[in-house]
């Protein structure tokens, strides 16, 4: 079994430990873990009205971070509701393929300008030479525990998904892409059928 004393000491003498009230209380500052796992309210991604193009637009926030959550660069993106072409934005933003569609004109005319019109940082690739599908070079932080300064033992490293690596030298701009319309449905007379 591990000397719990020298752990207890090693805390102490890096000013880990707080006595109140004859308790003891593991001291920890804000650089030890500067990041916070999201929990299930997310109060920071609301935008004001003034900002959409579209009626009922997402905003990017909340599709960053389900896409972020549940997809890795160079997977697949499906939208079946294009909107004004937010998730496609997005999706592209940060290195998925998508596929979006809508019966509306006006929604896919709002769509196509917003993703011609973009441009996009260019993230460091993990491994150039096999493309976006490898994901990206990410930023990591120190993950400082009780467990790690009372052992002495090296920090764990944390990655930060939402936050890879930007190459400044180079700009992207949305891939080919293509819109194509399905004719709208004729209604015949039973007469004719």
């Amino acid at each position: 079994m591990e000397d719990i004393g020298g752990g207890l000491q090693r805390l102490a003498v890096k000013g880990r430990l707080l006595v109140q009230n004859e308790r003891l209380y593991y001291k920890r500052y804000f650089d030890d873990f500067p990041c916070y796992p999201f929990t299930s309210t997310w109060t920071d991604t609301a935008s004001s009205f003034a900002e959409r193009v579209y009626v009922v637009q997402t905003t990017p926030k909340t599709i960053q971070r389900c896409l972020l959550m549940t997809t890795d660069p160079g997977e697949l993106v499906l939208d079946i509701t294009c909107g004004s072409g937010t998730t496609a934005y997005v999706a592209e933003e940060w290195g998925r393929r998508w596929i979006t569609c809508d019966t509306s004109r006006v929604a896919l005319t709002l769509a196509k300008q917003r993703l011609m019109t973009a441009v996009f940082d260019y993230y460091e690739l993990a491994h150039p030479h096999e493309g976006v599908g490898s994901g990206f070079k990410y930023k990591a932080v120190p993950h400082i525990t009780l467990k790690s300064i009372a052992n002495n033992e090296p920090a764990d490293q944390e990655v930060l998904y939402d936050q890879p690596f930007v190459d400044n030298s180079r700009a992207r701009v949305t891939g080919p892409f293509t819109v194509e319309a399905v004719p709208a449905p004729v209604v015949k007379p039973l007469v004719e059928i």
